[in-house]
């Protein structure tokens, strides 16, 4: 499975931007971390670049029975994550920020810490590879403004071999295109559907055991980032009850295989695939609604077919091209037998195109139609409130 991604040649935005503390509802637990009451609180926050990390002295005067650790600044080397992992053992929540170099490294990430939540900060174009994140021992997962970052599924897990054509084709242009050329987005979605939905019962019997249950990927190509992630951690994937991705619509989905598989196929098939999801948050622009890389109808205006059937809570925001396509939504979620387990829900349509202004007059056309889908939510009992849009891409 490692090499069934062609390459992008994007460049990185999230390369050149400083990552940041995350503003977001999944980090209020940082919120009044300052080091005047972090001894208190059992939280420790370490400059990687202020204290090195050489040996346990140099860590004699933080507490070791802290239960949130803060890594700022730079990610540890191998040698430094032993030392972290064998000074600290009682760590439930991580955050890390690469700092500004953005690079990532998780050789010897710490397996023996109760994490319950690990928030990630920065990395770009980084390969990820420890089992804590892959085989899902951690039941909080957030990536925060990172970029591109690669998936290195299990290896001896091999029931998703036969679901690409394009696995182990051939180095070279000529060979990928003589193996892709008879692809359509219909038939590799009709295929996608019937390995995961047709044969879950024969794959539930094969995944192993997971403990992640939420999957947060906030900025730059989180959908890019989503895919991958449920392609090459299915096993952890297929046991998510909570995902929110929020993308800046900066190349985030287009060719992540070639046209002839357009990215659009594999993002809405997995979230009809993921049959346990419970809660999705999604924030997206205007890439969406783009009709010329294979697909006749623009995703947006059929996504609401693909939400999985028990989901409780659906938030979303959207560009305001949406709107005029909204009927479908509409009639959709007046209808009973529509996700008949919502409860709870939000909509909103003000996104614009990356470097342009809404005109008052496609705002005022998408908040009429954002009112008649609430309407026709609220007329069957589902709740409706504001969506909360933190990150405000």
């Amino acid at each position: 499975m490692k090499n069934a991604k062609l390459s992008h040649g994007k460049t990185s935005k999230g390369d050149s931007k400083e990552t940041t503390s995350p503003p977001s509802n999944w980090a209020t637990y940082l919120a009044s971390t300052t080091a005047a009451n972090a001894s208190s609180r059992g939280i420790t926050h370490l400059d990687m670049l202020a204290t090195p990390v050489v040996d346990a002295n140099s860590l004699s005067h933080l507490d070791p029975n802290s239960i949130i650790l803060h890594l700022n600044n730079e990610i540890p080397t191998n040698e430094q994550w032993d030392i972290l992992s064998s000074y600290f053992n009682k760590v439930q929540k991580l955050y890390v920020s690469t700092g500004p170099v953005e690079n990532w490294n998780d050789g010897s990430f710490p397996l023996a810490w109760p994490l319950d939540v690990l928030v990630v900060a920065g990395p770009a174009s980084a390969e990820v590879l420890t089992p804590a994140i892959i085989e899902g021992h951690i039941e909080h997962l957030a990536f925060y403004l990172c970029h591109n970052l690669k998936w290195y599924g299990l290896e001896n897990w091999e029931s998703l071999e036969d679901l690409l054509p394009f696995i182990n084709i051939g180095e070279t242009e000529e060979e990928r295109v003589s193996a892709l050329e008879t692809w359509t987005p219909r038939r590799l979605q009709n295929r996608m559907l019937k390995h995961y939905v047709q044969a879950r019962p024969e794959l539930e019997g094969k995944l192993p055991p997971t403990k992640t249950r939420t999957l947060e990927i906030i900025g730059n190509n989180a959908i890019d980032m989503f895919i991958g992630f449920c392609l090459q951690c299915f096993p952890a994937a297929a046991r998510l009850e909570s995902v929110t991705l929020c993308s800046d619509d900066y190349g985030d989905v287009g060719d992540w295989a070639n046209e002839d598989a357009p990215e659009e196929v594999f993002f809405a098939t997995f979230l009809l695939v993921l049959e346990k999801l419970k809660v999705l948050r999604l924030s997206v622009g205007e890439r969406l609604l783009s009709s010329d890389d294979g697909l006749k109808t623009p995703l947006l205006k059929m996504l609401w077919r693909f939400f999985p059937p028990k989901l409780e809570e659906f938030h979303f925001r959207g560009p305001v091209g949406l709107a005029p396509l909204l009927g479908e939504w509409i009639e959709a979620f007046g209808d009973d037998k529509f996700l008949p387990a919502l409860r709870k829900m939000s909509f909103r349509l003000d996104r614009a195109k990356e470097g342009e202004e809404v005109d008052e007059k496609a705002r005022d056309d998408a908040r009429l139609a954002c009112n008649k889908l609430r309407e026709a939510a609220v007329a069957r009992g589902i709740a409706v409130e504001e969506f909360e849009d933190p990150w405000e891409f």
